[in-house]
């Protein structure tokens, strides 16, 4: 008695193995709660009560139908529906993520380790080791040990490299829309636990040959499922792209606007100066606030600025202009020339979103007498580094990915120009940094050129 249900509960607990490894592949670089690991310890701790609860709820009942190979299949199907619930329960309480990440990492744990254990039992078929007998009274040995761990070596290197990198890289452009498919999926891993595996349990009674056709069906149904998973994330990627564009175009309007409302303030300074200049003519005795003021009107034509690059230049021309409607002191020491390498929408993109997040920060944020934008870089080597700082009095939200957080209500249409800069620089090869320290906030690009 103690014997099989021993047997039954190391089976469970290689099942408990299994799914803390697969699910740690997919989950290992999400947000965790506090105190993760006595929630994960507790977790784990729940589950191997429930295994050995379990494994002597299932010898009784078995004793009572004879122990024969159609109940064995109602007996895998409930133990792994139970593994399946317990894998999302403990996602769900050990990390703080949104509740369709959770899912998807759990849908693609149970695929990956569906793959596995095919391509183990495979693998003692190939070898001739398989005993039809194997939800049960399988003897361990050898070949067992040792195909078991090629089976899940080999199936973690390759569900890493194709699926886990692809998962980390694009999970945090999730949102709603993919709130159906992964529900579609995960009733399909459902059916497949259910369904499939005990009506082909039940026809595969002392049938060996229908048992590993069985076996080898959960190898493609598994990598579909991952290929779907890894699909569903490049198309959310490409929405993200969509959306950022689309983003993009509306701040390349608005920019316009402000170009057009700057040329504006440039003609209303030139008809008044036309003006002063006419006074001068006709009065020689003229006070000094009244130079003053000629001076601060031909000063608006003082703010070209040269980098050698000549698309930068505008940018930096414009901003500056935008600086001084807004009494903000700017100051520009940067070589445009060193930036040959980057397209001109991506110097559009980049630089226009440094200038505008700070621009609109001190315009809300801090008094006329404390507000400085500084933009420069320096070059060291291959390195090229572009440095912007202003002035900071606010606290400074940083999310898990080192990033500042969008300060404005609806988070879910903003930030974009956050996500812009570091596709930008990522894709040429550099790195993003943001810091503050004291009351100075500063972004920091690397390039290797």
């Amino acid at each position: 008695m103690w014997r099989i249900i021993l047997y039954i509960f190391v089976i469970q607990i290689y099942n408990i193995g299994e799914i803390i490894c697969y699910n740690g592949l997919f989950a290992y670089k999400l947000k965790t709660r506090k105190l993760f690991w006595l929630r994960l310890g507790l977790c784990i701790a729940g589950m191997l009560v429930i295994a050995f609860l379990f494994a002597i709820g299932g010898y009784y009942v078995s004793a009572a139908v004879g122990f024969d190979l159609g109940y064995m299949s109602i007996f895998s199907v409930v133990m792994h529906l139970i593994g399946l619930a317990c894998t999302i329960v403990t996602l769900y309480i050990c990390f703080e993520e949104k509740s369709i990440i959770l899912l998807f990492s759990a849908i693609a744990g149970k695929a990956a380790q569906t793959v596995a254990g095919g391509l183990y039992r495979l693998l003692l078929y190939i070898t001739g080791s398989y005993n039809v007998q194997v939800a049960l009274l399988e003897p361990i040995d050898f070949f067992s040990v040792f195909f078991y761990i090629v089976a899940h070596a080999v199936t973690c290197l390759v569900v890493w490299y194709f699926f886990v990198r692809v998962f980390n890289r694009y999970r945090k452009e999730f949102d709603a829309t993919l709130n159906g498919f992964v529900i579609v999926l995960f009733t399909v891993i459902l059916f497949f636990v259910i369904v499939y595996d005990m009506l082909v349990s039940s026809f595969a009674y002392d049938n060996l040959p229908i048992t590993v056709a069985q076996d080898a069906m959960n190898i493609p149904f598994g990598i579909v499922i991952l290929c779907i998973q890894r699909y569903l994330l490049y198309w959310m990627l490409d929405k993200t792209k969509s959306v950022e564009a689309e983003n993009f175009h509306r701040n390349y309007k608005a920019q316009v606007e402000q170009t057009l409302k700057n040329m504006e303030l440039v003609n209303i300074k030139c008809h008044d100066l036309k003006h002063q200049i006419r006074a001068m003519l006709d009065n020689r005795n003229l006070d000094e606030s009244f130079i003053k003021e000629v001076q601060k009107s031909i000063s608006i034509y003082d703010t070209h600025i040269s980098t050698g690059n000549e698309r930068l230049d505008v940018i930096l021309t414009e901003k500056s202009l935008q600086c001084d409607v807004n009494h903000i002191q700017f100051t520009a020491m940067i070589d445009g020339g060193a930036l040959d390498f980057l397209s001109m929408g991506d110097i559009n993109s980049l630089f226009g979103n440094i200038l505008d997040n700070a621009i609109e920060y001190l315009q809300n944020n801090e008094k006329e007498e404390d507000r400085f934008i500084r933009l420069s870089s320096a070059k060291n080597g291959n390195c090229f580094t572009v440095r912007c700082e202003n002035y900071c009095s606010k606290e400074l939200m940083i999310d898990s990915e080192g990033f500042p957080e969008t300060t404005k209500a609806d988070k879910q249409n903003h930030g974009f120009g956050v996500r812009s800069m570091r596709e930008i620089v990522e894709r040429n090869g550099g790195s993003l940094d943001f810091r503050k320290e004291y009351n100075l906030f500063s972004l920091t690009v690397l390039f290797f050129i």
